[in-house]
């Protein structure tokens, strides 16, 4: 915001834009999709005037992003299809790497898994050869995803312990954040209850600190999940907060996502009847620091 204030200050519109661009992302992480939008919006508008290929390559990138966090692959893959040209013809390897990544997410996402394995290692392969160890923990936490969406486990929680290493290696939060939560999600499906709410705790913490409310969502479900054998009155209450939270943000769960998430709770549901459902509307009305401190209370008690 100040860089975007001293550039319209200074006449600067190349800088203002690239401001704008930059400004879209903690934006988009924080689920302000409309506000994103319209910087990125503007942004285009003088890119384009300035015929200024990377900045536009670089907002049909967040575009991409932000399509994606909206339920919406096929728009996403167009956004990173579209701003892939763009890295290739201006030679920009590391980016063209981050975009295979992010392709592999839409493909996911409908089901296409072997495609995403291949976009996935593609750009693993680019990123070892540059020596780029943050991508390659990017890259990890990417394939040990897929592997999870296979239900092979074991061989996620590998990838994910590794994609953690070097997270922490890079000093990278939000990379580490998201080795934590799919960690508890693979470790959950082992069995291991208490890992499994120790990896929840971290990516909570970190969720919070930076104030990334789609991960929250999709984390209180995990969580949710995790706890309703032995607490299912407050893990509905939970999955009723992940839901009023999804609509404060514009953000549904996907097909195969929720899914997941009646399979994962349908025993403690038929245990409860109605009530089930009570807690879940109770849980609509919480607002986030509440309903993170109630997915922290049900982690510690894990």
């Amino acid at each position: 915001t100040d860089a975007l204030e001293l550039a319209l200050e200074l006449g600067d519109e190349a800088a203002a834009a690239w401001a704008r661009t930059s400004r879209s992302e903690p934006m988009r992480k924080q689920g302000r999709y409309e506000e994103a939008g319209a910087e990125l919006d503007e942004a285009w508008r003088v890119f384009e005037l300035l015929g200024e290929r990377s900045g536009l390559g670089r907002v049909a990138h967040v575009r991409g992003l932000i399509a994606n966090l909206r339920g919406d692959p096929e728009q996403s893959r167009a956004h990173f299809e579209q701003s892939l040209e763009m890295r290739r013809a201006l030679g920009d390897r590391r980016t063209e790497a981050t975009l295979l990544g992010n392709l592999a997410m839409p493909a996911a996402h409908q089901g296409q898994y072997e495609l995403a394995q291949e976009l996935s290692q593609q750009a693993l392969a680019i990123r070892t050869e540059l020596g780029d160890r943050w991508g390659i923990g990017v890259s990890l936490n990417n394939i040990g995803m897929l592997a999870y969406l296979r239900q092979e486990y074991a061989e996620a929680r590998s990838h994910l312990e590794e994609a953690l290493r070097a997270g922490l290696e890079v000093g990278d939060l939000y990379g580490i954040a998201i080795s934590q939560h799919n960690l508890g999600n693979a470790t959950r499906q082992l069995g291991d209850v208490k890992a499994a709410g120790d990896h929840y705790g971290e990516a909570l913490r970190i969720y919070s600190l930076t104030g990334d409310r789609w991960s929250l969502c999709m984390l209180f479900d995990d969580i949710a999940m995790l706890a309703s054998p032995a607490s299912p009155h407050e893990a509905f209450r939970l999955i009723g907060a992940s839901e009023g939270l999804r609509e404060s943000i514009g953000s549904p769960r996907l097909d195969y996502q929720e899914a997941e998430l009646e399979e994962g709770t349908a025993e403690a549901r038929h245990r409860l009847g109605p009530e089930a459902e009570a807690e879940q509307k109770a849980g609509g009305a919480l607002d986030v620091d509440a309903a993170a401190r109630l997915a922290s209370a049900l982690c510690r008690g894990a």
